[in-house]
């Protein structure tokens, strides 16, 4: 009787819960309502944990359409009763909504053939048109600009994913990350809204991401423009300023990655990395996910030029003549690798990339 009794308290311990802390930073509020709505339902009939485990389940059968054993499946939906039916309803009737035609079109008449001019007069648009005014940037723009009245009511401390997927819930839009080999791309919709460098894990980039995002949104001048197939957002910090497009966060946190392998360097003794100039520098690009290189161009005459660079960042180059051996080959790759550590140790704090016209990156050195 007594151990009955303690299995009694302890399920009474497990089911007691706050459901609202059980919500994770990707779920928007359908899929979070529809998880909620099924723990509540089920919360006094089974152990806390299976149950999560069990809401869990019907989510990724429900949104993501994901298979599991017939059984489960057939006993997850029966315990989720009317939910999956509530939670089709309003996306089904905004699908109808979107394909049904409106009421002032009429298709009775037949189709007609614009002329070249009539295109281009409506491509040239009224007096004080812009071609960034067009609807679907204008509806763009002004989705972006309430997720910046949102985030400006939001208290800065807190977790960056969990308050931009709230803010994007509110405004009804979708954010999603990209990570593509050390690039880290944030999008709203279709819109990118920054691209910077990574070097941590994949959520902790994705929380960075997050939190740059919200302060470029938090900049006072937001313009949407169409590049290429897609879209980007470029900001200013006021209306005389010049807008900046979202590779300039990837400048800026390349930038970021320079310095901290600047430091990694200064804070350790020369006769370290000097022994093993490579190794080292390998080594340390590897802990910030940059990549070091050696390029070789042939150059007029009987030489050659060695480039250095770190992801596609030029630091330093040097001539060498054809027709060398190995050990040559070994010692040169070591002494531009040494020198190629010196150029890093004098970068600047402030500013310490430059971008020429050609799209060459290199060194701003003081």
């Amino acid at each position: 009787l007594i151990a009955f009794k303690i299995l009694i308290n302890f399920m009474k311990m497990e089911n007691k819960l706050n459901v609202n802390d059980l919500r994770r930073p990707w779920e928007n509020d359908r899929m979070w309502n529809l998880r909620k709505q099924f723990i509540m339902r089920n919360r006094r009939k089974m152990m806390k944990s299976r149950l999560i485990c069990l809401s869990n389940v019907l989510v990724n059968i429900v949104v993501l359409g994901a298979g599991y054993d017939s059984k489960l499946t057939e006993k997850v939906m029966k315990m989720a009763g009317n939910l999956v039916d509530q939670y089709r309803k309003p996306i089904q009737q905004e699908a109808e909504e979107i394909l049904k035609p409106k009421k002032n079109e009429d298709d009775s008449s037949p189709p007609t053939k614009r002329s070249r001019t009539d295109y281009d007069e409506y491509k040239q648009g009224p007096p004080g048109y812009s071609k960034w005014q067009e609807p679907a940037i204008c509806a763009k723009q002004s989705m972006l600009y309430s997720l910046r009245a949102q985030l400006s009511i939001l208290t800065s401390d807190g977790n960056p994913m969990q308050k931009f997927n709230r803010v994007c819930n509110i405004v009804k839009c979708v954010w999603r990350v990209h990570l593509t080999g050390t690039m880290c791309t944030l999008m709203v919709d279709d819109v990118v809204v920054v691209t910077q460098l990574y070097w941590a894990d994949e959520l902790q980039a994705k929380m960075d991401a997050c939190s740059t995002a919200a302060d470029i949104l938090s900049r006072e001048v937001l313009e949407v423009r169409r590049i290429g197939g897609g879209y980007e957002l470029y900001t200013a910090r006021g209306p005389n300023q010049l807008l900046e497009s979202p590779q300039v966060w990837r400048l800026m946190s390349l930038s970021k990655a320079l310095l901290r392998l600047k430091d990694h360097f200064l804070h350790h003794c020369s006769s370290k990395w000097r022994d093993e100039p490579l190794r080292s520098m390998h080594a340390a690009c590897k802990q910030y996910k940059l990549c070091y290189r050696e390029h070789r161009v042939k150059d007029v005459g009987m030489a050659e030029r060695w480039i250095a660079t770190i992801s596609d960042v030029f630091i330093h180059e040097v001539k060498m003549r054809i027709g060398r051996n190995r050990h040559e080959d070994v010692n040169a790759s070591n002494r531009l690798c040494t020198k190629s550590i010196e150029c890093l140790m004098q970068m600047p704090r402030q500013n310490p990339l430059i971008e020429h016209k050609n799209g060459e990156l290199r060194i701003r050195y003081e």
